[in-house]
């Protein structure tokens, strides 16, 4: 199943919904673009229906994740597989101190709506 994301927005922030596989390719380009777009709000990515993903996928996230922290954003993860999180505590040398879950920062209330 290709990648689809929807775009909504829930107490100023834009949530993105990832739906199906986040491959290399044509799929992580695509959300890396999609998350690194020129508005100025935090960013939730709910990524409850993500089907499978592979290193590109994992990249792409981190990658965006990076950006917006340059640019003075955060990217939150909601209901992120715990096997993307342990891929990305092995393969990365990112921190995911610069992910932030959205239960550790008291946000699950305004992202949940």
């Amino acid at each position: 199943m290709q990648l689809s994301v929807e775009v909504k927005r829930q107490e100023g922030k834009s949530v993105f919904l990832c739906r199906g596989s986040l491959l290399q390719g044509e799929a992580s380009d695509y959300l890396f673009n999609l998350l690194t777009r020129s508005h100025r709000q935090d960013i939730i990515l709910d990524l409850a229906a993500l089907i499978t993903f592979d290193r590109a996928g994992l990249q792409s996230v981190m990658l965006s994740s990076n950006f917006l922290a340059a640019n003075h954003r955060r990217l939150f993860l909601r209901h992120a597989p715990s096997s993307l999180l342990e891929h990305i505590r092995r393969r990365h040398d990112f921190s995911l101190d610069d992910l932030y879950a959205l239960h550790e920062n008291g946000l699950v209330e305004a992202a949940n709506g």
